[in-house]
């Protein structure tokens, strides 16, 4: 396995290894890296659906999606995903039916299941064909938080989140976002702005437009606020950007970035697949790369 730094000093570039044949070790590392540094990129894999799950529960457990309460969704499985595995694009080649997220428009800034207390923490892409020439985004919000002064830390330490926005922020596909987040406000949970991680590292959880509301601020209070932080994370330096080839997969964190899907023209031929998935059939207390 080799490994090299994106020229951000970041993210993580791996090469020289089938995912297939890789041993727990070298996933405990992979997963160290997601987590320690929120994005994490792997080359020229050549993968069956049901390799892609062999791998990921290596990882850890994996959001079985049928069992979840998620009917728009059970068109969008992918065939041997053993119900694991969602369709991202590339409706024209499954008679006729779209995938999630197959509209051309930019996919805007989000994360996982911002509004559930069991959200999963990890999201695998994996670039099965027609990629090349799409891009996608993602913010290390990581090192946002640590660049931000002092003073700044200290007025966001225990600032908590109401989770809730209008899908059609983020998607023109409302229906999938709507049936898998629930874009309606959740008042029963308020995850803290600032989250320290499965690695022990800590930054924040913001996804700016997937906010409600920062609890305990009136709504101009807290516009402002998240508005100054949105100015602060979208600065290009906290910035990788990933060209999509295909056999390409990207591993990211889900509490400490988020991610943005630009506009894609070919997104009825690209094919991505998606699983969530968990950290805990995988050792990162201690993984030395």
């Amino acid at each position: 396995m080799k490994i090299q730094l994106h020229e951000n000093g970041w993210t993580s570039i791996i090469t020289d290894i089938d995912l297939r044949s890789a041993s727990q070790q070298e996933i405990n590392a992979i997963a160290w890296l997601a987590a320690k540094d929120t994005v994490v990129v792997i080359r020229n894999q050549h993968l069956l659906p049901g390799d892609e799950v062999d791998i990921c529960e290596k990882i850890g457990a994996c959001e079985q999606v049928a069992a979840a309460n998620t009917p728009t969704l059970g068109t969008k499985l992918v065939q041997g995903g053993r119900g694991k595995i969602v369709r991202v694009g590339g409706g024209g080649h499954h008679h006729g039916q779209p995938g999630v997220f197959e509209h051309v428009s930019d996919l805007d800034w989000h994360c996982n299941r911002t509004g559930s207390e069991d959200r999963d923490p990890l999201i695998w892409l994996y670039s099965v064909k027609d990629s090349f020439g799409s891009r996608t985004s993602w913010i290390n919000n990581i090192l946002s938080y640590q660049d931000l002064d002092q003073e700044l830390k200290e007025q966001i330490k225990d600032l908590k989140l109401v989770m809730g926005f209008d899908a059609s922020v983020i998607s023109e596909d409302t229906q999938t976002i709507t049936s898998r987040d629930s874009n309606a406000i959740n008042h029963n949970w308020h995850p803290s702005l600032i989250h320290t991680n499965q690695a022990g590292v800590t930054g924040m959880f913001f996804s700016f437009l997937q906010i409600h509301q920062i609890l305990g601020f009136d709504k101009d209070k807290s516009d402002a606020l998240i508005q100054k932080l949105r100015q602060h994370v979208t600065q290009e330096k906290y910035t990788y950007h990933h060209d999509w080839q295909d056999g390409d997969i990207v591993l990211s964190e889900q509490w400490l970035s988020i991610h943005k899907r630009w506009r894609c023209e070919n997104i009825q031929n690209r094919v991505v697949h998606r699983i969530a998935l968990n950290f805990d059939h995988c050792d990162i207390s201690n993984t030395l790369v």
